[in-house]
């Protein structure tokens, strides 16, 4: 199993497209998933065969990786792992990935680096009929204490939105209302929030979708 993986990664590598570069080091790819799972298809349009490659996920998710000699990286399995001809399968990943969202590509055709970046990997589908909603919603990090910034992580969804939006509330025991200028991932604290609780609330919208996702409430000291 293991020559089979690495003569169809060689054959890979090797193919020039028409129309190929002059560049020693170019290409990209596409890729399906299913669920954590994914299926890269890699595109080498340069002169020379890739000795080694490596992806990086969107942020958030494990750094993926492999080697098409040494299949250096456990997440990555070159060949046929599904019986399919033309499939490279990495994954489960850790971390949502929102439907669409491209795979840095890092490629060397001398099996050293520098590694240079060709075209990213993309996906091959279609995101269209996805239906939106938040797999996570935006999360505060930082110190609730007067004087200080807090910062939030942007939301996942399940398909990637067109827009995203972000205001900040301050709450009571009994309602929250928006921070009047508060419209971006970071929030310094002020004399008002003292003693009430605060919070973001994302809005994410694809084509006529909307999905609002709420972080969790800190309370200013």
């Amino acid at each position: 199993m293991v020559a089979r993986r690495l003569a169809f990664v060689a054959l890979l590598a090797t193919c020039v497209c028409a129309g190929a570069a002059s560049a020693s080091d170019g290409g990209s790819g596409t890729y399906t998933a299913t669920g954590s799972t994914y299926y890269f298809v890699f595109f080498n349009d340069g002169t020379t065969a890739w000795q080694y490659f490596y992806l990086v996920g969107p942020p958030g998710t494990r750094f993926v990786g492999g080697g098409t000699i040494s299949e250096a990286s456990p997440r990555c399995a070159v060949g046929e792992p599904e019986a399919r001809p033309d499939e490279i399968e990495c994954g489960p990943l850790t971390a949502p990935v929102a439907c669409g969202s491209p795979f840095q590509l890092y490629v060397s055709s001398t099996g050293a680096a520098p590694f240079t970046r060709v075209g990213d990997a993309v996906f091959a589908g279609s995101c269209a009929a996805t239906r939106l909603h938040a797999l996570t919603p935006p999360a505060i990090q930082g110190t609730a204490v007067v004087g200080h910034t807090l910062r939030a992580t942007p939301p996942v969804s399940s398909a990637r939105p067109g827009r995203v939006s972000y205001r900040w509330q301050r709450c009571s025991k009994q309602a929250c209302s928006s921070i009047r200028g508060a419209r971006t991932l970071s929030l310094a604290l002020t004399r008002p929030d003292r003693g009430r609780a605060v919070r973001l609330v994302a809005t994410a919208t694809l084509g006529g979708a909307t999905v609002a996702s709420r972080s969790g409430k800190l309370v200013v000291r």
